[in-house]
């Protein structure tokens, strides 16, 4: 977005109605995981390098909806996990804070959602009648992402289905 350091191949000139917004399922393709660069000897990932260094309270590989293409009003979703995440998104966030860029070059395209997992999220602003709003503080020993800030108030999380015992995943086809 322009004047942002936001990534993003286009925006809508306007919000798309819900009513307009199809949503469809596929399988989602493999990801070849990058290995960093920066990992301890014998760690093969960044989600089992905080499993082994800094282990948070909840720390689960949960199933989670999977963002495999974009177009206008249309959405395709597939299988996907939390740790898919930790091992790009939150270890490009990792080499990034320390200056380095071998992984970000490893990934290529950041829009390439063949290539990179990118699992959406919902972010909720609650503002009261007084014009305050509430601020949720993420606490770094119990999560494995984001510790240590203000976000916005849940359901800020990456999407993933309901029930959470569900992972059996199909096509729906």
């Amino acid at each position: 977005m322009a004047g942002t350091p936001f990534l993003t191949l286009s925006v809508p000139d306007e919000p798309i109605p819900l009513d307009d917004l199809r949503l469809s399922w596929a399988l989602s393709p493999p990801v070849d995981p990058v290995v960093p660069d920066f990992l301890p000897a014998g760690l093969s990932s960044y989600s089992a390098a905080i499993g082994a260094l800094d282990r948070p309270t909840l720390f689960e590989n949960r199933p989670c909806y999977r963002l495999l293409a974009v177009s206008p009003g249309h959405l395709t979703f597939g299988p996907g996990s939390y740790f898919d995440k930790l091992d790009s998104a939150e270890a490009l966030a990792h080499e990034h804070c320390a200056g380095t860029s071998a992984l970000r070059a490893a990934i290529g395209d950041p829009f390439d959602l063949g290539r990179r997992p990118v699992l959406p999220d919902v972010q909720t602003l609650l503002v009261d009648r007084e014009g305050r709003f509430l601020l949720q503080w993420r606490d770094p020993a119990k999560v494995a992402a984001n510790g240590g800030i203000h976000g916005w108030c849940p359901p800020a999380s990456s999407s993933r289905p309901a029930p959470i015992f569900s992972a059996t995943w199909t096509s729906g086809a």
